[in-house]
């Protein structure tokens, strides 16, 4: 989990008055804190288009209004002589559409646009009654040709093969719609690294910006803490500063623990709450691992006549006991599933033991894995033990795959002599300068975490 934020975490004051425009900055501040953290931490952030649900009244009244727009714009078509004031709205739209999807360097194509949508010229072409629809169509979707992603080409040719003018402008707009889409997820990549380096210190300007006007602003975050909080022996042979360190250590371990066993009755602490969902998610994945642990413990029992168990047996019925569980995490979900596993383990067992030429499981032993299961894996889903990872250990050899999911084990080899030699800051290159300055800052901001926590379990 990485230190973006170095806070006090003493009680504030509370203001006397928070303007309305003081609220509205440390909203769209949190906002933007938010998506800069999605963005660095995410390597597979995008936008997507936001569709209401299918049969809602948002997705209904979208409809309704959108084809009342190209209903009306089709009667002013009609009309003798045409209307085109409603035309004249959309190509002006669809100007401004295609230069956001420009770079900043194209400064040709951007002054092509001007000339040829120009606001002006098309209002003397509606006077003079010379307006071709047609012709700013094809001129728009050559444009859109030149500018799309290759995933949008079949889109393209369908727009050019059109002829009715009304479904095609329809079709130029969401398509139009799509590509600022594209637009703005390449934009999102390209500067992503960038986004990275820097978030730690723009998260914790915006959040700073937050706490200065919001009252008691790290109150669920104090609470998190204290409720970890265990009292450490005083020890006279050891340095204070060192019992303060290992109660912090102790004091994080058992938080962070906490968020991976989460009770809801809690308010989410202050500080983790753009990671709220990704914390469920693995709490998700967790409790996955331990019904998959659960599964081969009581299947692999030697009382069920399996002379040895193959490794590659392991593997396969983690795998299908994986499938047939699915996404199953809720007592009642289980309650379901659980029969359909138990199915499943007595078939694997039996294809093992009639490949170790023995006999294919009685009925008694077959019930007994059905009861074993049932009753194993209902009390896994609804007790809920302090340790979320209780039960796994056991049957780590076949669930290591998941465990990396949530861990990530990194091996130091040593040969037993030291290649390390000296090198003076001034002969260094400067990049290598530049990285010890910050492994300097991060201990610095590390020290400074450390004396903030220690305020705070020591006044409070």
């Amino acid at each position: 989990m990485k230190n973006l934020l170095v806070i006090q975490l003493e009680e504030q004051p509370l203001k006397g008055f928070v303007s309305l425009e003081e609220i509205m900055k440390a909203a769209n501040s949190v906002s933007k804190m938010a998506l800069a953290h999605d963005i660095a931490v995410d390597d597979d952030f995008h936008l997507e288009k936001v569709e209401p649900p299918s049969g809602s009244i948002q997705k209904k009244i979208k409809d309704i209004a959108h084809q009342a727009f190209w209903d009306l714009l089709k009667e002013e078509f009609e009309q003798d002589p045409p209307q085109y004031e409603r035309a004249l709205t959309l190509l002006e739209e669809i100007k401004e559409w295609l230069l956001s999807l420009l770079l900043p360097h194209q400064t040709r194509t951007q002054q092509e646009i001007k000339d040829k949508l120009d606001t002006q010229l098309i209002r003397q072409q509606i006077e003079a009654e010379t307006l071709d629809m047609h012709s700013y169509s094809q001129y728009i979707v050559s444009l859109m040709a030149k500018l799309c992603a290759p995933g949008r080409d079949d889109k393209i040719r369908e727009l050019t093969a059109m002829r009715d003018i009304v479904p095609l402008y329809k079709g130029i707009f969401e398509t139009l719609e799509l590509m600022r889409i594209d637009m703005a997820n390449f934009t999102i990549r390209m500067s992503r690294p960038h986004i990275a380096a820097c978030s730690v210190e723009y998260e914790r300007t915006k959040f700073e910006d937050y706490l200065r006007i919001t009252p008691d602003g790290l109150r669920h975050t104090r609470e998190w803490l204290h409720r970890n909080r265990k009292e450490a022996p005083q020890s006279s042979t050891s340095p204070t500063d060192v019992n303060d360190v290992r109660i912090i250590s102790s004091v994080l371990v058992d938080s962070f623990m906490e968020l991976l066993n989460w009770d809801e009755s809690y308010s989410w602490p202050e500080t983790l709450a753009v990671d709220k969902q990704r914390f469920k998610e693995l709490r998700n994945k967790i409790k996955g691992v331990q019904i998959l642990s659960s599964v081969l413990l009581v299947s692999l029992n030697h009382d069920i006549g399996l002379q040895q168990v193959p490794p590659e047996f392991r593997n396969s019925l983690k795998e299908h006991a994986a499938v047939v569980l699915g996404d199953a995490r809720s007592a009642t979900e289980l309650e379901t599933g659980l029969p359909n596993v138990a199915a499943q383990v007595v078939k694997d067992v039996n294809k093992v033991l009639k490949d170790q030429g023995s006999s294919e499981l009685a009925v008694e032993t077959k019930n007994l894995i059905y009861s074993r299961l049932m009753d194993f894996l209902k009390q896994m889903a609804s007790i809920l033990t302090m340790n979320p990872f209780r039960n796994i250990w056991k049957a780590q050899s076949a669930v290591v795959s998941q465990l990396h999911l949530f861990a990530c084990v990194r091996e130091k080899k040593y040969n037993g002599k030291s290649n390390y030699r000296h090198i003076p800051h001034s002969v260094r290159p400067a990049f290598q300068v530049a990285r010890r300055n910050a492994r300097e800052r991060r201990r610095v901001q590390s020290v400074c975490m450390q004396n903030s926590f220690k305020k705070m379990i020591t006044t409070h």
